[in-house]
């Protein structure tokens, strides 16, 4: 399996994600967090609320678009339960070390 794909089961059903250079800079964008060292930062936030809001917009990012629509993406990750966005973090953030491993 490519490491920049990858799924996560949400609410029963199977859901593509995939690590892009779009993905990365609609993320950066929507957390306004502008570069890598930024982005870092706000993923590893010790602030409970700011990480579950951070791993739905993760979510929403990373879904694949051939999937969803950007509209759909926005409400599967905001229907997620706190389980289901734990277990998906886990998933992007291996994602995301993987991609940039060898940078």
């Amino acid at each position: 399996m490519s490491p920049h794909f990858r799924t996560v089961q949400l609410g029963g059903k199977s859901y593509s994600l995939r690590f892009t250079l779009a993905a990365l800079a609609v993320l950066s964008r929507r957390l306004e967090c502008p570069g890598p060292k930024a982005l870092s930062r706000c993923l590893q936030s010790p602030d409970r609320s700011v990480r579950l809001t951070t791993a739905r917009v993760m979510l929403a990012c990373l879904l694949s678009p051939e999937d969803l629509t950007p509209g759909e993406a926005d409400s599967v990750s905001y229907k997620a339960s706190e389980t289901e966005l734990a277990e998906a973090m886990k998933v992007m953030a291996d994602m995301i070390e993987e991609a940039f491993k060898n940078a």
